[in-house]
């Protein structure tokens, strides 16, 4: 599910997490997603903040890989809906 990275870059990517206001996005993001319904919120949640593919959240939920590419496709579009335009294009 999770690639490997270096741990010098891990040590890199960890400290511009802690300071490049990666938090204040998450936070919105979660806002935003509380207000999707529940099978958008989850393979949005999956794959932008927890970094599944596509196979593991088909695998996950029983669907087909097709079947889950659609529904981000489909989730990203109600996302920038549901958050008017005030960050969906900095947040995904």
């Amino acid at each position: 599910r999770f690639s490997a990275i270096d741990p010098e870059y891990e040590q890199m990517y960890g400290d511009w997490k802690e300071h490049s206001g990666f938090e204040e996005k998450k936070d919105g993001i979660e806002r935003i997603l509380e207000r999707l319904p529940g099978h958008f919120a989850l393979v949005l949640r999956l794959h932008y903040l927890e970094r599944w593919s596509h196979q593991d959240i088909a695998d996950h939920t029983g669907e087909n890989a097709g079947t889950i590419k659609a529904r981000i496709h489909r989730a990203k579009a109600a996302f920038k809906k549901e958050s008017k335009g005030e960050e969906a294009e900095s947040l995904l």
